[in-house]
């Protein structure tokens, strides 16, 4: 007799480490008014209702900050950050040089209702805490019609947690070959932590990184 095990579903518990991630505006590209900056596969437009730009302003430096800073011109009212992918925001740090110091923060969030965060009173620098979820973009207002001189640098995030479908569409992995005989090949361009197998009544049958199929009866299993 052929032995035939088919596979109908493929879930791999994988580890993948949502590392913390800083923009500091330190290896950007422009291209007319937005400029992007690409780290850990993480890409961040920023533009502006006027001129935005790099600087840094060496021994005058806003308290909290290093390096680089985003800049605007002292016309702007509004600034837009945008990203590749959804995102968890924990902070960004904002200096208003001059013109209306309080802002509102406004997530573009991928799953859940929008969440406003007001600042008032920014002046030297401070570093906002925003602990948004998913987000796909924000923007940083003044909350009235004045323009505004702004500096933005440190800008953390972390990746969003994804669902399976994503993590599946994100990792790459091949299960082959299916129907399988003894050995199961897993690929991915991620590492696997195990896999478990389950037969058609729920009951784990075998688990581990290895799978061999070779002492179990023809049937479907969920891997």
């Amino acid at each position: 007799m052929i032995k035939k095990i088919t596979l109908i579903a493929a879930l791999l518990l994988i580890n993948k480490v949502s590392a913390q991630t800083t923009f500091d505006w330190e290896n950007t590209t422009q291209t007319n008014n937005v400029i992007t900056e690409t780290i850990n596969g993480i890409t961040l437009s920023s533009t502006a209702s006027s001129t935005i730009s790099t600087t840094n302003f060496f021994n005058q430096q806003p308290t909290g900050s290093s390096g680089n800073l985003l800049r605007t011109d002292p016309t702007t009212q509004t600034v837009t950050f945008s990203f590749n992918r959804p995102v968890n925001i924990t902070s960004i740090f904002v200096s208003v040089v001059s013109g209306n110091n309080n802002l509102v923060f406004t997530p573009t969030i991928a799953t859940n209702t929008n969440t406003e965060v007001s600042s008032p009173n920014i002046f030297l620098g401070r570093n906002v805490i925003l602990n948004w979820t998913n987000v796909t973009a924000f923007t940083v207002s003044s909350t009235t019609d004045e323009g505004n001189f702004f500096l933005f640098d440190n800008l953390v995030v972390t990746e969003a947690v994804l669902s399976t479908k994503d993590i599946i569409a994100d990792t790459n992995f091949n299960v082959y070959p299916n129907p399988v005989k003894d050995n199961l090949n897993i690929t991915s361009n991620i590492d696997i932590d195990f896999v478990e197998v389950f037969n058609s009544t729920g009951a784990l049958v075998a688990s581990g990184k290895n799978i061999t199929f070779k002492n179990l009866p023809n049937g479907i299993y969920l891997l």
